[in-house]
């Protein structure tokens, strides 16, 4: 537990949980529909405070272009978002290709 936790004092509850498919259909579809795109970061808590941000703002979906990037799953960027990691939905995709049809970018 105490490698799990990385800190001091462990706790001691622990939960395993499916990780979502990296599917754009989670977005739901709606009026005004408001989604941040964020490329390739690299920095692990930013990203989770990206993702707190974005959850305070209503935002209804993030995607993220993971090609060379932090891992979305990291520890320190789960702990960054405080709990809004599980408010919103965060999809992976490989390219930017995915998000515009046609587009070969």
């Amino acid at each position: 537990m105490g490698k799990l936790s990385q800190k001091e004092d462990v706790s001691e509850l622990i939960a395993i949980a499916a990780m979502p498919a990296d599917d754009l259909a989670r977005i739901p579809e709606r009026e005004n529909l408001l989604v941040v795109v964020v490329d390739r970061p690299t920095n692990p808590g930013n990203l989770g405070t990206l993702i707190r941000s974005c959850d305070a703002l209503r935002v209804d979906g993030v995607i993220i272009r993971t090609c060379h990037s932090v891992d979305l799953y990291d520890p320190e960027t789960i702990r960054a978002t405080v709990g809004s990691f599980f408010s919103l939905p965060i999809i992976r995709l490989p390219s930017s290709q995915e998000l515009i049809p046609g587009w070969k970018g």
